[in-house]
């Protein structure tokens, strides 16, 4: 399975610069997944609607069909008081394979207070090979990847900024 990090530069609240950018990396990457950074999109601004959230997430979907690869995207899901920061995984055919909300946010960074954090481990599996999510600072929490060595992971994506 080939693999793909887009290391591409955010554009702070400009979606539409994002996914065109983000749209040119696909056209040249001949990969069976690719993966965006944490927040890619949306940026770190918890001011995403819910009509915006599901925009974003259809045009992560839309990505996936139209190149035929399977994406590890994210947005902001609205919840109760605060969005999460989710990760998104779409199969090449469109079908939302995962989507995984951030379990430990960066208090020191002010994370916590624009974000409501997610509570379930989350495996998907693509290519023969099952996978664990992590977002960022989850890296630090060596509890989330003993569950996912319990729930039979290959190998746990870990999205970051």
């Amino acid at each position: 399975m080939r693999i793909c990090c887009a290391q591409i530069s955010q554009v702070y609240e400009d979606i539409d610069t994002a996914f065109a950018r983000a749209e040119e990396y696909l056209a040249s990457a001949d990969a069976d997944m690719v993966i965006f950074c944490e927040q890619y999109a949306t940026g770190w601004r918890p001011s995403t609607s819910a009509a915006d959230a599901e925009a974003v997430k259809a045009r992560w979907i839309s990505l996936a069909k139209e190149y035929q690869t399977c994406i590890v995207g994210s947005y902001q899901r609205p919840a109760d008081d605060k969005p999460q920061n989710v990760m998104l995984v779409v199969s090449p055919e469109g079908e939302v394979l995962a989507e995984y909300a951030k379990t430990h946010l960066f208090t020191p960074g002010g994370e916590d207070a624009a974000f409501s954090a997610g509570s379930e481990a989350v495996c998907f599996e693509y290519g023969g090979m099952k996978f664990g999510c992590a977002v960022c600072f989850d890296l630090r929490f060596p509890e989330l990847f003993r569950e996912y060595l319990k729930m039979g992971a290959h190998c746990v994506i870990v999205q970051a900024a």
